[in-house]
Order: C-alpha cells, then sequence, then structure tokens
C-alpha cells in the first residue's frame, strides 16, 4: 500500500505540524503491523538535489520511527519518476511528493 503525502517540505527542509501528524498517524499504524516495513521515498521536480532529497527521507524516515514503524528505509528518488512531464506547466509542483510505501512482508 502507498500513502502519498504532499506539501511535506513546503516551507523547504522543515516538516510543517500538519505533516508530521500525518507522518506520525502512518508511525502508529505501522506500529500496530510490525511485519509491514515501510520504505519512505522522496520525489522532487527536476532539477532538485539529490543530498537534499536523501536528507528529507532520513527526515520523514525519522518522524515515523519516533511514532513506533519499526523497520524504515528511506529513499530519494529525485525526479527518476514523475507524475507528470515536467516540461508542462505547474508538473512542478505535482512530481514533488512523499510516498510512504507498506511493503508486503516477505513469507520467507
Amino acid at each position: 500500500m502507498v500513502v502519498t503525502l504532499r506539501d511535506v517540505f513546503a516551507r523547504g527542509d522543515e516538516i510543517p505540524a500538519a505533516a508530521r501528524e500525518k507522518l506520525a498517524s502512518l508511525g502508529r499504524v505501522a506500529k500496530a503491523h510490525p511485519t509491514f516495513p515501510l520504505l519512505v521515498v522522496v520525489h522532487s521536480p527536476k532539477g532538485g538535489s539529490a543530498e537534499r532529497d536523501k536528507s528529507r527521507a532520513q527526515a520523514a524516515a525519522k518522524v515515523l520511527s519516533e511514532h513506533g514503524a519499526g523497520r524504515v528505509e528511506a529513499l530519494a528518488a529525485g525526479a527518476a519518476q514523475p507524475l507528470l512531464d515536467p516540461s508542462q506547466p505547474g508538473a512542478g509542483v505535482r512530481n514533488e511528493r512523499v510516498e510512504v510505501v507498506f511493503v508486503a512482508p516477505s513469507s520467507i
């Protein structure tokens, strides 16, 4: 299951209270289902900084962990998977997002 969040980093690298609460809520869901590891994927518009995206992914993962998520991996996808063609007007806003993926547990 994938939960897509927008405006997580609307103020630069700081996570605003509303986005922090959404991440906290997802962390509590993960705590209730500990067999599902989480993957946090940060997507940015074309021309974003890889280091910034990595730092943002780690910050979001930290909030999830602080609220009970046991296994969280952070990934910076950058502009590799846009939702809209980056050349379209306004595409950058739509393409910038944080996805929290509840990964199906392995049967191994």
